[in-house]
């Protein structure tokens, strides 16, 4: 054991990616742009595929979560920390629609921070994917987060 801690990965970003922290914290990290909905990666690549905020946003969630899935190794995990509609950025989105409606026929990126409707609508994609349990669903008011294990 070398005593080197850290990740080396992959990053894709919608905002400018943290590439001064990443190298300030000595991690091995490429960033690179692409689409949430058609990842440039091959087949089960990652161990662990992470979003913060941001797939939550992808327009056609059933196919972001495939792609998360696809991308996942066998024994890898997603993890997703998602806003959920009742906190503060609920809150605000729900001011701001009243002067900037969302974009008609695109799903509320909402849907990926209540329990609820992520067991119905991205669940259900995981679960016919790859048999993939949600048991570690842990709303905590503000946002939610999501842990799932590809098997």
């Amino acid at each position: 054991m070398n005593g080197k801690r850290g990740a080396a990965g992959s990053s894709i970003g919608v905002i400018a990616p943290p590439r001064p922290r990443a190298l300030a914290e000595h991690f091995e990290v490429e960033f690179t742009s692409g689409d949430a909905e058609a990842l440039p990666f091959d087949d089960a690549t990652f161990d662990c595929v992470l979003s913060t905020f941001g797939v939550m946003f992808a327009p056609r969630q059933e196919l972001a979560t495939s792609e998360l899935l696809r991308v996942t190794k066998p024994g890898g995990r997603i993890a997703l920390a998602n806003w959920t509609p009742q906190g503060l950025t609920g809150d605000v989105f729900r001011v701001l629609s009243r002067f900037v409606p969302p974009p008609a026929g695109v799903p509320s990126p909402f849907t990926w921070g209540d329990d609820e409707e992520l067991e119905r609508v991205l669940v259900d994609v995981l679960a016919r994917s790859n048999r993939a349990t949600d048991g570690s669903l842990a709303g905590t008011g503000e946002y939610l987060e999501v842990v799932i294990e590809k098997r």
